[in-house]
């Protein structure tokens, strides 16, 4: 009797089947799945020095009189670590959001490329989407997340977002939560943050013990890491040859009372991003004796070729960045803050040439 039933059953499908095919009657039958809730970004893992600030973001977040989180720092000093460790604690944790959204914003504020990263995220993200108007995708965003408890992941803003003109619903009564990251406290004041938390550099244990892990070489300094920070004698000749000098990307400085300049930079011709700031004696950061010393000793490139952000804060006895005016040909961000005594920035007609210059 079940067995028949079942048979029963399946012959009835199959004719209501064959009839709709017979009409020409097709319904879409397959939809696009849903995007995970959150997607686990790529991460070497929190250090030490960050989960206190982890577990006070997480809290805030539990919070309903918290909707906006800002998290502001100096460049390098693990704002996007942070956030990434954020983003993928809510893959592990039993959460009650609806949705978690990763936009990374970046120097350049482009607000279609905002729209169209929380739309794919959404699901809205289509032919029809690429030809309407951002206002037209602010209302899509705007009618979706106003129906979702939601989390924003703002990455690297370097001025004030719009929301409204994205298209967040700020107004939610979902109790959604929008968190970012910048390098200025202003901008977590513009953004109207109802929490704002400084991300700061590392003790400097920590920092040297996390150093002494990325490098891929052999540590044999003869010296500390306190006493080379401090110490005004020049870098020896088997250090400045290193490999991981020459593999120097982002270079962070802050806070080293007694560094009069940065001269070891000439050795690093690859850097990338160059911060200094808190350094209350430093007066240059390459002088023109240090030039000429280092090509008297082999060939040394122009600094600065590859750099493409640089930040001086708080210098308040800097008098120079270079002798001479330079091309900087990869500048984007030039950020020079609280150093009375510069006059001038070495910077020529060619400078940033191929790129838009922030400063």
């Amino acid at each position: 009797m079940y067995v028949g039933s079942i048979f029963c059953k399946g012959l009835l499908k199959k004719q209501y089947a064959a009839n709709l095919k017979s009409k020409g009657v097709f319904e879409e039958v397959a939809q696009r799945l849903p995007s995970p809730l959150a997607t686990v970004r790529p991460s070497e893992g929190i250090i030490m020095g960050m989960k206190n600030n982890l577990c006070e973001i997480w809290g805030h977040l539990e919070k309903e009189d918290v909707g906006i989180i800002g998290l502001y720092g100096l460049g390098g000093v693990g704002k996007t670590t942070l956030l990434t460790e954020v983003n993928n604690k809510f893959v592990n944790t039993t959460h009650d959001f609806d949705v978690v959204i990763w936009v990374t914003v970046s120097s350049n504020l482009d607000l279609d490329q905002v729209q169209d990263d929380i739309g794919k995220k959404m699901g809205l993200y289509d032919e029809i989407w690429k030809n309407k108007r951002p206002e037209g995708n602010k209302e899509d965003i705007c009618g979706v997340l106003s129906k979702k408890k939601f989390v924003l992941l703002l990455d690297d803003m370097w001025e004030r977002l719009d929301l409204l003109e994205v298209g967040i619903p700020l107004q939610n009564k979902q109790n959604s939560k929008i968190v970012f990251t910048t390098r200025s406290k202003r901008v977590c004041g513009q953004m109207d943050a109802h929490k704002t938390i400084e991300v700061e550099c590392l003790p400097w244990g920590e920092a040297w013990d996390l150093f002494q892990k990325k490098v891929d070489w052999e540590i044999d300094w003869s010296v500390e890491g306190k006493e080379i920070e401090t110490s005004n004698n020049p870098i020896d000749f088997h250090i400045r040859n290193r490999p991981c000098f020459h593999s120097l990307r982002r270079v962070f400085i802050d806070n080293c009372k007694r560094l009069k300049n940065a001269k070891w930079i000439l050795f690093a011709p690859n850097i990338e991003s160059l911060s200094i700031s808190s350094c209350e004696n430093m007066e240059e950061v390459i002088s023109a004796g240090a030039w000429m010393e280092a090509t008297e000793k082999g060939k040394i490139p122009k600094p600065f070729a590859k750099l493409n952000h640089l930040m001086l804060g708080r210098l308040p006895k800097l008098k120079s960045i270079y002798h001479n005016p330079l091309p900087f040909p990869c500048l984007v961000v030039l950020d020079v803050r609280e150093c009375p005594e510069l006059k001038k920035l070495p910077l020529n007609s060619d400078s940033a040439k191929e790129h838009r210059t922030a400063m």
